[in-house]
């Protein structure tokens, strides 16, 4: 496999994912069904799509919509879908270039500033990371191409082409036109990157939203000319919490907690324990999963792996900042909870077992406490997610279609009944060994 717009680049496709989505359901049983996926991130094109998809395309800035090119084929061909709308988007951007600024409405002028002077309010000084910004737009112009890029990813824009392109592929393939039954998956990124970048409750992510909201709002509205019924389910990969410094201004007890101080003080005392004259544990991708390593950079043998994670364990489970830690094997090896248990009710380390997989997981799994973030500001980080807590899980889940009388489902229900219930509304048979399981979206009626 290879990246349609860098043949040299990391390339990223379906093949490594161990699970099928509902689209690839879908196609087993209708192979003239139409499935796309667009995002503004690989991973969010590539998962929610499937493996059997027609089209899967994620913004790259500089270029427009990639994909990537299984062998045999070539990158013209599989970007043929896009090619229009990729030089649109470069064309619009060359002539006016998109400046972060606070939206404006029409209605700005009867309601004295709408959102623009509410996210305007939001306004203030901060310092994270030894580095002190303003919270405020618009957003300092960058000075070098990169930056540049870099800047246009993590705001509104991203989210606006990413539903542009949604819009176009929906008419140009007259998707939801009949008489088959096709999907159309959008994954909104610039919400996640606007978040790690400015954190989730300043002016930036305020403007976000109000932007977000009406253009979600316009793009609904643009499905009243699919000629056969739509049927929206819209969900979240993760919630998140704002950033350490401004929540610890407004009165609550956070704090960072530094990853290379971190990593390194448990190493030390590792090292001193066991006697080893290298540090045997690696968190390059995070404190939350951390890897047992030999001299050589490398997994370790199995004696030293046990042997280093049980050292390991009680240092870290006894730092007042960590909620729980484990051994991932234990995790995988853990009694499931019942199916039935409700998402809120599950201990940590049932939690945790959600979220491992065998050879994907580090060998140990730390859960730090809510209010301790294991995030280390730079430049372009504030603020993350990714731990087992209730501010990072709950997310909402709504299913959406013309007519449909509305109610409230108040007890939390799980993402991965999403699927089953599309594919019960529209006659598909799901494996059997899915997680989730469907819900009835009427009132008083079952699946």
């Amino acid at each position: 496999m290879t990246l349609a717009d860098d043949p040299k680049g990391r390339a990223v496709s379906p093949a490594n994912m161990v699970a099928t989505t509902y689209g690839d359901w879908l196609k087993a049983v209708s192979p003239q069904s139409r499935v796309f996926g667009v995002s503004g991130k690989d991973r969010g094109a590539l998962t929610m799509s499937g493996h059997t998809a027609d089209g899967q395309f994620w913004y790259q800035p500089g270029f427009g919509f990639t994909t990537y090119v299984p062998p045999g084929q070539t990158a013209e061909a599989r970007l043929k879908p896009v090619a229009a709308f990729n030089a649109k988007l470069a064309a619009d951007l060359k002539k006016q270039p998109f400046v972060w600024d606070y939206a404006k409405s029409p209605l700005d002028a009867v309601t004295g500033g709408g959102s623009a002077k509410r996210c305007k309010a939001l306004e203030a000084d901060y310092e994270t990371g030894g580095r002190k910004w303003r919270a405020a737009l618009p957003i300092p112009a960058a000075t070098t191409e990169a930056d540049k890029r870099r800047d246009l990813v993590a705001s509104p824009y991203t989210d606006q082409v990413t539903l542009e392109l949604a819009t176009a592929l929906r008419e140009s393939y007259g998707l939801g036109d009949g008489p088959q039954v096709d999907v159309l998956t959008i994954s909104l990124s610039a919400t996640d990157y606007i978040g790690h970048r400015y954190g989730t409750r300043g002016p930036e992510m305020c403007d976000q939203i109000a932007r977000l909201d009406e253009r979600l709002g316009a793009f609904l509205k643009g499905l009243d000319k699919v000629k056969g019924g739509v049927l929206v389910a819209l969900s979240a990969d993760h919630g998140g919490a704002d950033m350490a410094e401004r929540l610890h201004d407004e009165g609550y007890d956070y704090e960072r907690v530094i990853g290379k101080t971190w990593i390194a003080k448990l190493n030390a005392q590792v090292r001193a324990q066991l006697g080893l004259s290298w540090d045997p544990l690696n968190a390059e991708g995070g404190l939350d999963q951390i890897y047992v390593v030999g001299p050589d950079g490398k997994a370790t043998s199995d004696i030293d792996r046990a042997r280093i994670t049980a050292a390991a364990l009680p240092l870290i489970t006894s730092d007042p900042a960590v909620a729980g830690a484990f051994d991932s094997n234990a995790l995988l090896t853990l009694q499931p909870a019942p199916a039935d248990a409700s998402p809120e009710e599950l201990s940590l380390a049932e939690r945790l077992r959600r979220s491992v997989y065998p050879g994907r997981v580090g060998d140990i799994v730390v859960a730090f406490r809510p209010d301790r973030v294991p995030a280390t500001a730079g430049p372009t980080y504030v603020s993350t997610h990714g731990s087992p807590w209730d501010y990072d899980r709950r997310v909402p889940i709504l299913f959406w279609w013309k007519g449909a009388a509305p109610h409230e489902r108040v007890l939390p229900l799980d993402t991965v009944d999403i699927a089953p219930t599309l594919a019960a509304v529209t006659g598909v048979k799901p494996p059997a060994d899915i997680d989730g399981k469907c819900r009835p979206l009427v009132y008083g009626q079952g699946c």
